[in-house]
């Protein structure tokens, strides 16, 4: 989700940081100090007045006129910067998992970076769908994948703490371990459990012969998923992965 006080700082930059009106008003700055050392200060006064009008005319006509599609630039920009972001998040993490030797839990991230990713070119859910349901589904699937993700991060910590415990000291740590896997393989039953529902409820409006009943069977359908999806994550919230390793390395 995008910050709104990044958005419009970040739109405001684009409105004055405009060449024209970047230039124009360095130009007026620096003619406004020659004429305070001139003795004959007209000409370059009067140079920085027309410097700083077409400054100010450049930011008024961006603000008015190219509002829209410099926010939309924005947007586009701060989506495509948080996409290298978690790209490289997931790069490092499942490079992380492959070190145990145990695939499950590469496998269950693979299977979460595809599902979410077929909810991002799912565009028929958002066309198709009323604004509520389009929205829960959306915020539940990216709650979920980013609960399974820190999930699986935390398993990741606990697995370089357990190599450095006895057997013993490290079996509630290793226990835990696969509590996760467990949780994050549901986790991703779970999305494919509500990409399906998804699916069957925008393919019911758009049949012809959908009757009301069939999309309210569809819609509650969806709505149980979300409902597990939910609960999914809270379990692997009461796990405590990462919490147990800085209480570790507090001690150290």
């Amino acid at each position: 989700m995008i910050d709104k006080k990044t958005f419009r700082r970040r739109v405001l930059l684009r409105i004055v940081g405009h060449p024209v009106t970047t230039w124009s008003g360095v130009t007026a700055v620096a003619l406004g100090t020659v004429a305070m050392l001139m003795q004959d200060p007209a000409l370059p006064a009067f140079g920085a007045v027309c410097a700083l009008l077409l400054s100010i005319g450049m930011a008024g006509f961006n603000l008015i006129y190219r509002a829209e599609d410099l926010a939309k630039d924005t947007i586009d920009t701060i989506q495509g910067e948080e996409r290298e972001r978690v790209e490289h998040r997931l790069h490092s993490l499942r490079a992380r998992l492959v070190e145990d030797g145990d695939t499950r839990d590469e496998e269950a991230l693979d299977d979460l970076v595809t599902l979410v990713g077929a909810f991002k070119d799912e565009r028929s859910i958002v066309r198709n769908l009323d604004t509520v349901t389009a929205t829960e589904i959306l915020t539940g699937v990216d709650r979920l994948f980013e609960q399974c993700v820190s999930a699986l991060e935390g398993s990741v910590r606990n697995r370089e703490l357990i190599g450095k415990l006895s057997h013993e000291a490290s079996a509630p740590l290793r226990t835990q371990r696969e509590e996760v896997i467990t949780q994050v393989q549901s986790g991703v039953r779970e999305l494919g459990n509500i990409l399906s529902g998804a699916q069957k409820l925008v393919a019911r409006k758009q049949a012809s012969d959908g009757s009301a009943t069939a999309i309210a069977r569809e819609t509650d359908e969806l709505r149980q998923s979300l409902e597990l999806a939910s609960r999914v994550e809270e379990r692997m919230r009461g796990l405590g992965g990462e919490r147990q390793y800085d209480e570790y390395l507090n001690k150290t």
